[in-house]
């Protein structure tokens, strides 16, 4: 019998970011018959979705359509292990039309893969199978590309990782649950690829205000679905998240809008805390590397959880002191920086070998985390920096040995430590673990662990690691972005733009766009014999600082479309467009309107 429900409550709003619709269309690459009348289609590449079949039969025939990211070596059919075999089924049952009839699903999506299809009349050709390929109609506009396929394989997969987590929130994967999580890596894995969604984000962060409770609380999946869980690596991510956003759009609305939201969730981690240490949470550094594939540890067993707790909470005060001093709240900004203050004091009170110079026992991430924060004393610096470098370079043999939050931290933050060297190596290493590793292990997404073990059931398509592609265009292709963890020199939606590219010695070139709020922003560079072109776009409204890599050279000179802006160390002035130049520890700087550039170095 029928009964009456309660309405789910809350306020119904228009929506505000594109829908959800299939977006393109794909044939599968090769077709096979594992078993007699179960037909196998390989589609080459992970996406979510479904596929629409075109069929003719009789009337009442029943068609299951089975779909996996994997299938068995020994028997070809799809691998179940990562599904329970209902969730990740479609059934349909023909009407029996003469002239044949259409089907696909519209209120699901699935790891598409491999489908495969059970109780057809006959063979469906490939022809007869589409796979459609469904998310957030976003705009993912913009392009990286560089002289090495590896690199260019991993960004490839982290674009296929996005596209499969974009479902109306930053989806965590496709195989299991279909929910959003607050932590930093799902949420700077989502921002890092460089599309421009302003909308998404607004939506999203109305999924967390309606989720948050009175007391400040913020679940750590939102729109709330596990109830109000917390843990301070997730939903303290909020009001850092807000800021960034500020930083990358320029919307002072969205400070204005979130400003209370935001201070409550930072009221409710101090409230929690002992002394301003949070002592109480769930995850802490999720996912950390074991020493083989399979050995991954859902919480690591190396970086205290209360020091990654705490950190949110000093990243969070000090957002919410700057946010003040935006909006022109004088009383917060003074209690948020003294708070900010005395956690940071609290953290290395706690944490702080200062006779070693070392956090915590000396994990990669105790090192960074504090170091992307900007809270390490002066005297200690170089001593924490030693420590975490030796630690990649030395006992890991060029890998990261870190969890989620450690791993945001290493890709926000090595290159302005000076060791972008060490990051390029981390991420073209391709043994275990790392991006390199998922390729060189046919993956064509990022997985949500370092290696694929079927039997844990861990995705093969997660967000969460997709964090890599700021290294592409921060770093690599120079176009400087906020900063997640700590301060930066960036005007909110670039008005005043940072180009400086990483020149690692194994690659000839690299080149990258990005849309932003005031227009397409570019930086191209490729080596020349002895020395290196770089070609730039700035918007109207905008200008911009832009550096070359000396590489080295010892009698530097700089043109820019033929004319000269740099000889004998010094600016050379009366090329339209550039309004200065100067030596940095980067190599030489120029001061620039908008408009297009190139620049060509040489050597003397």
């Amino acid at each position: 019998a029928a009964r009456i429900k309660p309405p789910p409550g809350g306020i119904m709003r228009a929506q505000v970011m594109p829908p959800i619709r299939v977006i393109e269309t794909r044939k599968a690459v090769r077709l096979t018959e594992p078993e007699p009348n179960v037909f196998l289609y390989d589609f080459g590449q992970l996406f979510g979705g479904w596929v629409r079949l075109r069929v003719k039969g009789p009337a009442g025939t029943k068609i299951a359509i089975k779909y996996s990211g994997r299938v068995y070596e020994d028997s070809g059919l799809i691998d179940k292990r990562r599904h329970e075999p209902p969730k990740a089924t479609d059934y349909y049952v023909l009407k029996g039309d003469p002239d044949g009839e259409v089907y696909e699903p519209r209120f699901t999506y699935h790891p598409v893969n491999y489908v495969q299809i059970e109780g057809a009349p006959d063979e469906l050709a490939i022809e007869d199978v589409d796979g459609c390929v469904v998310h957030t109609d976003e705009d993912l506009s913009g392009e990286f590309e560089c002289s090495d396929d590896l690199v260019n394989k991993i960004h490839r997969n982290v674009l296929w990782t996005l596209k499969n987590g974009l479902f109306g929130m930053p989806l965590d994967c496709l195989h299991r649950e279909h929910w959003a999580w607050t932590d930093p890596a799902t949420i700077t894995g989502s921002l890092y690829p460089r599309k421009h969604m302003p909308t998404f984000w607004t939506k999203w962060l109305r999924d967390i205000v309606d989720s948050q409770r009175e007391d400040g609380l913020v679940p750590h999946v939102c729109p709330v679905y596990l109830g109000a869980s917390f843990d301070a690596a997730w939903g303290g991510n909020y009001p850092i998240l807000v800021w960034y956003l500020y930083r990358y759009y320029d919307d002072e609305h969205l400070v204005s809008e979130h400003y209370e939201g935001m201070k409550s969730c930072t009221d409710y981690m101090e409230a929690i805390s002992e002394d301003l240490i949070i002592t109480s949470g769930l995850y802490g550094d999720h996912m950390l590397p074991g020493d083989e594939p399979g050995s991954e540890e859902f919480v690591s067993s190396e970086t205290p959880r209360e020091l990654v707790w705490t950190g949110y909470l000093y990243r969070a005060a000090a957002v919410i002191s700057l946010a003040a001093e935006l909006l022109g709240k004088a009383d917060d900004v003074e209690r948020y920086t003294r708070l900010a203050k005395d956690v940071a004091a609290a953290f290395n009170a706690r944490w702080l070998d200062a006779d070693r110079h070392v956090y915590a026992g000396g994990s990669q991430t105790a090192q960074i985390f504090p170091l992307a924060l900007n809270i390490v004393p002066e005297a200690d610096r170089q001593g924490v920096i030693d420590c975490l470098i030796e630690s990649i370079t030395g006992q890991y043999e060029n890998h990261h040995h870190t969890g989620n939050t450690g791993a945001t931290c290493l890709i926000d933050k090595l290159t302005d430590l000076g060791h972008g060297d060490v990051l390029w190596k981390i991420v073209t290493n391709t043994t275990y673990p790392g991006w390199g590793f998922m390729v060189d292990q046919g993956a064509t997404t990022i997985w949500e662990s370092w290696s694929l073990d079927a039997e844990c059931g861990n995705a093969e398509s997660m967000i969460m690691w997709a964090t890599i592609d700021e290294f592409f265009y921060n770093d690599l292709a120079g176009i400087r972005g906020p900063d997640y963890y700590g301060m930066d020199s960036i005007t909110p939606g670039f008005g005043k733009i940072e180009i400086r590219p990483l020149v690692p010695d194994e690659l000839d070139h690299a080149r990258a766009s990005i849309k932003t709020v005031r227009g397409i922003v570019s930086s191209a560079w490729q080596r020349t014999g002895d020395g290196l072109i770089l070609e730039v776009g700035i918007p109207a409204n905008a200008t911009a600082s832009v550096t070359l890599p000396t590489m080295g050279l010892k009698n530097v000179g700089i043109a820019e479309s033929g004319n000269d802006v740099w000889a004998s160390g010094e600016f050379v002035a009366g090329t339209e467009g550039i309004s200065g130049a100067g030596e940095s520890t980067n190599g030489v700087t120029f001061a620039i309107g908008s408009g297009t550039y190139r620049f060509e170095m040489t050597d003397g």
